[in-house]
C-alpha cells in the first residue's frame, strides 16, 4: 500500500469509514480527486477529496468559501471531516446530478435550471463581499491571460515575438479589467454547469449545489454570469443566455447594454485564460481531449471580441493567436512540454 493510500485509509477509518466501499469518480482539470464512499452498504454515500497539498494547496480557501456559503444559506457540501496536512476531506455527497448532465438529458428542464442559476448568483452578490477573500485584480486577470501565449501560440506558431506579443496581451487585459472597475462581489470564478449540481428536493436557490469554489474571489458581478453563459464544455439551448441576462437584469437592476459590455470584458479574459489552459493540459499533462472544446472556446472569444468594447484587443487577437482550425489541432496534438 502507498503512503498516500495509507493515509487516506487513515482517515478514513479515523472518521468512522472503516471498511466502506470506495469508489472512483471521473475527474477533469484539476489535479484534485474524488471518491464516493458508500456506508451501511448503501444506505449513506459521503465524497473523499484527496487534494494533496504540494500540488493543490491548502485547504484554507475551500473551508473558508464554504464556510462563507452556510452563513449566506446556499447549498455548499458539509465538510464531515478534514486532514489539513494531508489535503483529505470528506464531504456532503451531492449525487451525480451535474447541471450538464440534466440539462442534456432533459432539455425541457434547461431553461428552469439555468433561471435557478442566475437567481443563486443574484442571491449571493447581494450580500456584503467578506474582506478576507482575495482581490482578482486587474494585474492578476492579465497574468492569468496571458498563458494563452505562453501555451497556445507559443506551441501553434513558435516563439518569435513572443514577449512583445504577451506584453501587448497584458496591457489590453489589464485596461480593459481596469475600466469596469466598481461594484464588487464575490465571485465563483468557476461558476458553470459542471460545478453545479441539480437538487430539485431542495427549495429555491438551494436547488443548485455548489462545488469546486477553492478560487472564490472579490471581483465584477459579471464575471461569474459569463462563466455560466459561455461554457467550454456545452453548448447553450436557444433563447437561453437571452432569458438569462433579462432576469439577471432585473434582478440586479443592471441595464442590458451595460451588462452586455461587462460580460465581453469579462468573457474575454477569461476564454482567453482557458484556451491557454487547455493548450496546457493537453501539452504538459497528457489531456489532449481538452484540444477538443478549444473550437467552442474560441467561438466564445469571437462573440466576446466582437463588441466595441473590445475593438483594440480584437485587432491585438487577430495579429497574435490564430484560430483553432484543424491544423493548429493537429500541431498543439504533437507538441510536447
Amino acid at each position: 500500500m502507498s503512503n498516500r493510500n495509507a493515509a487516506i485509509e487513515m482517515f478514513l477509518n479515523e472518521n468512522g469509514c472503516r471498511g466502506a466501499m470506495r469508489i472512483a469518480l471521473s475527474g477533469d482539470a484539476s489535479t484534485r480527486r474524488y471518491e464516493r464512499i458508500v456506508l451501511n452498504e448503501g444506505d449513506r454515500t459521503l465524497i473523499l477529496m484527496d487534494a494533496p497539498v504540494d500540488t493543490c494547496g491548502p485547504l484554507d480557501a475551500f473551508v473558508k468559501v464554504a464556510t462563507y456559503f452556510e452563513s449566506i444559506r446556499l447549498s455548499s457540501p458539509r465538510i464531515y471531516g478534514i486532514d489539513r496536512e494531508n489535503g483529505l476531506m470528506l464531504l456532503e455527497d451531492f449525487g451525480d446530478d451535474l447541471v450538464a448532465r440534466v440539462a442534456e438529458r432533459n432539455r425541457d428542464a434547461e431553461a428552469e435550471i439555468y433561471e435557478a442559476a442566475v437567481d443563486l448568483l443574484a442571491e449571493m452578490q447581494g450580500h456584503p463581499p467578506n474582506d478576507s477573500f482575495p482581490p482578482f485584480s486587474p494585474e492578476a486577470q492579465a497574468e492569468l491571460s496571458a498563458v494563452s501565449v505562453d501555451w497556445y501560440r507559443r506551441h501553434a506558431v513558435g516563439v518569435e515575438n513572443m514577449e512583445s506579443s504577451r506584453a501587448r496581451l497584458k496591457e489590453a487585459i489589464g485596461n480593459g479589467a481596469a475600466s469596469i472597475m466598481g461594484k464588487t462581489v464575490f465571485v465563483h470564478r468557476d461558476y458553470h454547469a459542471e460545478n453545479l449540481v441539480w437538487l430539485p428536493a431542495r427549495e429555491g436557490i438551494q436547488r443548485l449545489g455548489l462545488l469546486d469554489f477553492q478560487d472564490g474571489s472579490i471581483w465584477h458581478p459579471a464575471y461569474d454570469l459569463v462563466s455560466l453563459l459561455e461554457d467550454a464544455r456545452r453548448d447553450l439551448g436557444p433563447g437561453i443566455r437571452s432569458r438569462a441576462i433579462r432576469r439577471y437584469c432585473e434582478a440586479t437592476g443592471v441595464g442590458e447594454a451595460d451588462i452586455e459590455k461587462q460580460l465581453a470584458i469579462c468573457g474575454a479574459q477569461r476564454n482567453l485564460r482557458i484556451v491557454g489552459y487547455f493548450a496546457r493540459l493537453s501539452i504538459r499533462d497528457g489531456k489532449s481531449w481538452f484540444l477538443d472544446l478549444l473550437p467552442r472556446v474560441w467561438q466564445h472569444l469571437e462573440l466576446d471580441l466582437s463588441h466595441p468594447a473590445n475593438a483594440d484587443l480584437k485587432a491585438l487577437v487577430s495579429r497574435v493567436l490564430p484560430p483553432p482550425d484543424a491544423g493548429i489541432l493537429e500541431t498543439l496534438r504533437r507538441a510536447t512540454p
